[in-house]
């Protein structure tokens, strides 16, 4: 799923696929400058000048927005920014990566529960069906 995509679903859109690497050279980034400044203003997202709409928005990033697109968090995850628990709850989770605080409060609140082998593996790609999922259980 690419960065546009997710942007246009938490902006009140409708839900596509992601654009294929072969058309991503004639996407008009412009065409989502409104969504990105308004993701980046509510601090959802860090658009830093450097917004890559083409790129794969990983599983750890898709959590990261969904979490931060609603204020019912925003608590938790600043107290778990503060204070993380001893032990991580996916192996593939390492507590001092910038995306641990957003698996504990995702995980906590139901978003997400990992792969059967008891992964999360947050670098993966987040496929279409699971960025709904979490979606849908936020």
């Amino acid at each position: 799923m690419h960065r546009q995509v997710l942007s246009i679903m938490l902006v009140g859109s409708f839900l596509l696929g992601g654009v294929s690497s072969v058309f991503a050279q004639y996407i008009d980034k412009s065409a989502y400058a409104n969504a990105v400044a308004a993701l980046s203003s509510a601090g959802i997202i860090d658009g830093g000048g450097n917004v890559r709409l083409n790129d794969p928005v990983n599983r750890a990033e898709a959590l990261k927005i969904i979490l931060l697109a609603q204020n019912k968090y925003a608590l938790d995850i600043e107290t778990m920014k503060s204070s993380m628990p001893p032990l991580s709850l996916f192996p593939d989770v390492a507590m001092h990566e910038w995306y641990a605080p957003y698996v504990e409060v995702g995980f906590r609140y139901g978003l997400i529960k990992g792969y059967p082998d008891g992964r999360f593996v947050p670098e993966n790609g987040v496929k279409v069906v699971e960025a709904a999922a979490m979606l849908a259980r936020s």
